[in-house]
């Protein structure tokens, strides 16, 4: 398996204890290991906050061969580039490489928290 590096965020530490547990109580899903969270061309609706495990994106060649596109680990979130896209489509699959807890957040949701928390949000980004 070939590692291609793409950008994530660490956007955890600047959420508010109260924004959190809004954010919680709403949209948590758990994922076993190896469960599919999205399948490569699926449309991004949201962005997704790893509160707990790990995810992978992986994407397949015409031979059937496997390239690792990225590890994301717990505080890091995923789809945000995607669904600020024009083409918001999954350019690989994702999947919990262990017991994983992911918060969505909608599109709307997502850019209230990053300009409520700019000052903090520019701060874990740079």
């Amino acid at each position: 398996m070939t590692k291609i590096n793409v950008f994530t965020e660490n956007i955890h530490s600047s959420i508010s204890v109260d924004e959190k547990k809004a954010i919680t109580i709403n949209n948590q899903i758990e994922y076993n290991k190896n469960d599919i969270i999205f399948f490569e061309g699926d449309e991004c609706k949201n962005v997704g906050l790893i509160i707990q495990g790990e995810v992978s994106i992986v994407t397949s060649s015409c031979l059937s061969n496997e390239f690792l596109i990225s590890n994301i680990t717990q505080g890091n979130i995923f789809g945000n580039n995607i669904l600020l896209s024009d083409s918001p489509f999954y350019l690989g699959s994702i999947y919990a490489t262990k017991k994983t807890k992911i918060i969505f957040l909608s599109k709307k949701e997502y850019l209230n928290l990053v300009s409520s928390n700019l000052e903090n949000f520019l701060k874990n980004t740079t």
